[in-house]
């Protein structure tokens, strides 16, 4: 092994991921994060680093799927999960996948150093005993993955084209309702001067009309007023549902 071990943390939270770095770097190693299961599935594929620290609640897909996936790619390289649940199962269930350690949250130091140190010497246990059927169905939930990520990269795109578009609009309503209050303004101004000639005080016809322009004026101003407000009470509950709501196949807990 030339250079420094390279361990991937695949950590969507920026305190863990920073904790991680700094005690790790401080033992010597080189560290890559990545803040998801589709860019720790890139990470892992590109880097080929020596360990993975994988995070099993992830934002898109959960850390199980991710781990599957790269089990396609990398067969020799220690996983060890990581994860603040406490699902039953989820030990057995990472060990099953092709995970080696795991460890639960708030991390503890020695003991994640420990098992770093441990699955670097011994690296990745490979099972001998792995069935036909076994085989095959791995080969099936790697094409399942595959499938879903692609599914996920197509969702993520027109998410993005959909904020892009919501942005677009927002700036339309801004430049839209600044050039038509503009001329409105003007239009209240001049009505105002002329109501005070008096050519156009003692004139009935002429102030009956002016009114009627001006009254126009003021529901035109009004409308304008309510259109850009409803708009924006849309785009301000479109943003937080959104938000809430970003393209994931990941599971809760």
């Amino acid at each position: 092994m030339s250079g420094p071990p390279t361990i991937l943390n695949v950590e969507d939270t920026l305190e863990s991921r920073q904790l991680v770095r700094r005690v790790l770097e401080s033992e010597g190693y080189r560290v890559i994060d990545a803040v998801n299961a589709l860019e720790g599935i890139e990470q892992a594929i590109k880097v080929q680093p020596d360990l993975i620290l994988m995070d099993i609640n992830l934002p898109d897909l959960d850390g199980f799927t991710a781990v599957t996936r790269i089990r396609g790619y990398l067969r020799t390289v220690p996983i060890i999960a990581v994860t603040a649940r406490n699902a039953s199962h989820d030990r057995e269930r990472a060990l099953a996948i092709g995970c080696d350690g795991y460890l639960n949250k708030p991390i503890d130091i020695d003991q994640l150093m420990t098992e770093i140190t441990h699955y670097l010497a011994v690296g990745h246990s490979i099972s001998e005993d792995t069935t036909q059927r076994e085989f095959y169905l791995n080969e099936q939930n790697l094409t399942l993955i595959a499938e879903l990520e692609y599914k996920l990269a197509e969702l993520q795109t027109a998410y993005d084209r959909l904020k892009h578009l919501d942005q677009a609009k927002t700036n339309f309503i801004a430049l839209a309702s600044h050039e038509l209050r503009t001329p409105l303004t003007i239009i209240h101004t001049y009505i105002q001067m002329l109501e005070t000639l008096p050519s156009i005080q003692s004139d009935d016809v002429a102030r009956e009309m002016l009114g009627k322009v001006a009254k126009g004026s003021t529901r035109l101003r009004e409308l304008i007023e309510d259109m850009v407000r409803k708009i924006r009470v849309e785009l301000t509950e479109k943003n937080f549902d959104s938000s809430r709501r970003q393209p994931t196949l990941s599971n809760s807990g």
